[in-house]
Formats: structure tokens, C-alpha cells, sequence
């Protein structure tokens, strides 16, 4: 957090910076924290998803057996079972392209066979991730009251930044709707044009920024993922563009629902 904010103080050395890390600030930024005093025990969610056409394995998919079968000749000896063996193989296959060495492994794993297994790991992801969207309630409460302040004058904040984990990303990301339609997604086998898993890396984030017009006093909000313009699931005629009155209101509601 603090290099960040230095890295920021390079870029402009004009600007304040003031860096905050303690209790108080825990319902913004990790809400469910054991030692946080205002922490609520939000109830777990549960993902209603409609399975009935969730089926990535094709006859071109082959099985974890198979696939370790690609690489030895017999796994006695090994001290996991070849399902484990095949998940630890895919994550240091795709692993590999980060460190510089991609052509090691060429072959292990088809295209389709990755695509296959990133479909299974991304419903997961979204299950486990859906759990905890009651618990980032207080997070998405906290970015509308900083925000607020500083629409009605009562703060002079530019920007008001929390860093956090993936594990807090992941169900931000799904109780604030981002790329998603209203009423979220109710079929397994659509997930993967809505919400992809990937997104919510260790370097993930959300940003939402507002603009001010001298002509027109509506306050409008503009959402970015990684850097991305993404929908809302709230009514616009300005895409990528929001108001801020009916942004407030959607995710207040959203916040008071119990």
C-alpha cells in the first residue's frame, strides 16, 4: 500500500497523501476481519445456478487419467493420486508463460482440454466467491459515504483508495453486478460471458470515478476493471457513464437488503 502511494507521490509530487491502517477502517476494507469491532456476521450466500447445460468436457477433453498418462509411463511410486497429480500439472503448465519458459511441457495439455478445466475452476471461483457477497456489504456502503462527502462538501479527498486481497475482489466484483446483467446469472453454462475468475488477480482492482460538468449538475460515475470500461447493472443512456444519483440509490438499496 505504501509503495504504491509513493509511486503516486513520484507521478505528481504535488499531491497528499495520507495512508490509514487500523481498525476503523476495517468495515471499508476487510469487513470480516476477526479483530474488526463493527464487524456484522453477514449470513453465507448461496449461487442459484441452473446446471443443466453446464457440460465443458467434449469428446476431444481428455480425462486427468489420461493426461498424466501423457507425461509417465506409470505414477507408482508418486506420493498423490493422478487426479491430484493432473491439477498440479495444469497450474505449473499454465504457470510457465509467467517465468519465461513456455515451451516447456509443449503438448501436455490441448487447447480445448484448458479451456475445459478453466470452465470448471471459474463456476468454482464464482460459488466460493458468492458466498461472501453479504459480507462485502460494508465495503460498498463505504465507497458511497467517502464519495458522498465529497459530492456534498464536506470532504476535499480527490480519491479515497483500499487495498485488500483477491479474496475480498472476488465478491465485490459479484455483489456490485460488474459485467453482469441484472438479476445476476442464473445459467452455469453463460458464466464465462459475464464473469471470468482471471479478472480478480493479486493486482486486480476497481476504480469508479466521477465526473462534475459545469453545465449539467448531475454527478455521473464511470466504472473500470484492471484498467476496462464495464457495464453496470443499472440504466444508463451514456454508457460508460452512470448517474450518481441512480447509483447511489441501486447499491443503497443493495447495501439495506437483508
Amino acid at each position: 500500500m505504501a509503495a504504491f502511494c509513493q509511486e503516486l507521490v513520484q507521478c505528481n509530487p504535488k499531491i497528499d497523501i495520507y495512508e490509514q491502517a487500523s481498525r476503523a477502517t476495517l468495515p471499508g476494507v476487510k469487513p470480516d476481519a476477526d479483530d474488526n469491532p463493527y464487524r456484522v456476521r453477514a449470513p453465507r450466500a448461496i449461487a442459484q445456478l441452473d446446471m443443466t447445460n453446464f457440460n465443458p468436457e467434449t469428446p476431444q477433453v481428455a480425462s486427468p487419467d489420461e493426461i498424466v498418462a501423457r507425461l509417465f509411463t506409470s505414477t507408482e511410486g508418486l506420493s498423490r493420486n493422478s487426479r491430484r497429480i493432473y491439477s498440479n500439472l495444469k497450474n505449473l503448465y499454465t504457470s510457465l508463460p509467467s517465468i519465461g519458459h513456455e515451451e516447456l511441457l509443449v503438448g501436455l495439455f490441448k487447447p480445448e482440454e484448458l479451456t475445459a478445466g478453466w470452465e470448471r475452476t471459474n463456476l468454482n471461483s464464482y460459488r466460493n466467491w458468492y458466498r461472501d457477497i453479504n459480507v462485502m456489504k460494508p465495503i460498498v456502503q463505504d465507497i458511497l459515504d467517502q464519495a458522498k462527502m465529497v459530492i456534498d462538501g464536506e470532504s476535499n479527498d480527490i480519491a479515497s483508495l483500499r487495498f485488500g486481497h483477491d479474496t475480498n475482489l472476488g465478491p465485490l466484483n459479484i455483489i456490485m453486478g460488474i459485467n453482469m446483467p441484472k438479476g445476476g446469472v442464473t445459467d452455469a453454462s453463460q458464466l464465462k460471458y459475464y464473469f471470468q475468475d482471471f479478472q480478480i488477480g493479486k493486482a486486480g482492482n476497481l476504480q469508479f470515478i466521477f465526473y462534475k460538468s459545469k453545465k449539467n449538475p448531475e454527478i455521473l460515475v464511470k466504472c473500470l476493471q484492471n484498467g476496462y470500461e464495464v457495464q453496470l447493472p443499472i440504466d444508463t443512456d451514456c454508457y460508460p457513464y452512470y448517474k450518481w444519483s441512480d447509483f447511489y440509490a441501486y447499491y443503497s438499496a443493495i447495501c439495506s437488503e437483508q
